[in-house]
C-alpha cells in the first residue's frame, strides 16, 4: 500500500480521495495504517487513503439500489421467477373512505404473475401468466385484475361496490411495479362527496 499511494502522488489531476478495494477480510493493522495515513496526509494538505474489504463490498451489494450489480455478476444465486413460475406479492395495509377521513381497513396481498414465454400457449397455468393478482384477506377472496383497473374486475374481491372504486382507482394511480419491490406497505385512498354520488352505490 506504501508502493500504491507513493505512486498516486504524482496522479493528474490531482486526487482528493484514494480507496483500495479488496477481496481480503476486514484487517484491523491495515484500518489503522490507513487511518494514520490520512491523518498524515490531511497535515499536509494531500488526499485521503480509504480502504474497503469484502465484508464492505458484501454489505453495499447488498442495498437494494445495488441489486442491480448484483444480479450482473452474481445471477445464479437469484430465483428465476419466471422459470419457477414463482408469484411476487406485497403484503399491505389501506386505509379507504370518502372525504377526509378514511373509514375502512383492508389487508391486502397485491402482486404480479411474471409473463409468460412468447413460445407457451394460453391454456392451464399458462393462461395466467402475466396477470396482477389482489387477495381480500379480511373476506378471503381474490381475483387477477388488467391495468387499467375497473370497479367491475374488483367486484368479487370486494364486498361493497363503493370500495371497488376507490381502490381500482387507486391501483390506477400507481406504479405496480413500485408497490410490489419497494419497502411502503401502509396505503391511503379516498374519494370526494362529488365521486361518491355519481357513483350511485
Amino acid at each position: 500500500m506504501e508502493e500504491e499511494i507513493r505512486k498516486a502522488m504524482n496522479f493528474n489531476p490531482r486526487l482528493s480521495e484514494y480507496i483500495f478495494a479488496t477481496t481480503a477480510p476486514r484487517d484491523q493493522r491495515l484500518q489503522e495504517f490507513v487511518r494514520q495515513k490520512t491523518v498524515d496526509h490531511l497535515n499536509q494538505g494531500l488526499f485521503i487513503v480509504n480502504v474497503v474489504f469484502w465484508d464492505d463490498i458484501e454489505l453495499d451489494l447488498a442495498e437494494d439500489n445495488n441489486l442491480d450489480i448484483c444480479y450482473k455478476y452474481y445471477k445464479d444465486f437469484f430465483i428465476d421467477v419466471k422459470n419457477f413460475g414463482n408469484t411476487i406479492g406485497k403484503l399491505i395495509a389501506i386505509e379507504i373512505g370518502v372525504g377526509d377521513s378514511p373509514d375502512t381497513h383492508y389487508e391486502l396481498i397485491v402482486g404480479k404473475i411474471p409473463m409468460r414465454n412468447q413460445d407457451e400457449d394460453y391454456f392451464g397455468l399458462n393462461y395466467y401468466k402475466g396477470s396482477n393478482y389482489i387477495v381480500n384477506l379480511n373476506e378471503k377472496t381474490f381475483d387477477t385484475f388488467p391495468v387499467p383497473c375497473y370497479p367491475s374486475d374488483l367486484e368479487h374481491v370486494f364486498r361493497f361496490n363503493r370500495d371497488a372504486q376507490i381502490i381500482s382507482e387507486w391501483i390506477n394511480r400507481i406504479n405496480l411495479e413500485d408497490l410490489v419491490y419497494g419497502s411502503e406497505v401502509n396505503y391511503q385512498s379516498t374519494i370526494t362527496y362529488e365521486e361518491y354520488i355519481k357513483l350511485g352505490v
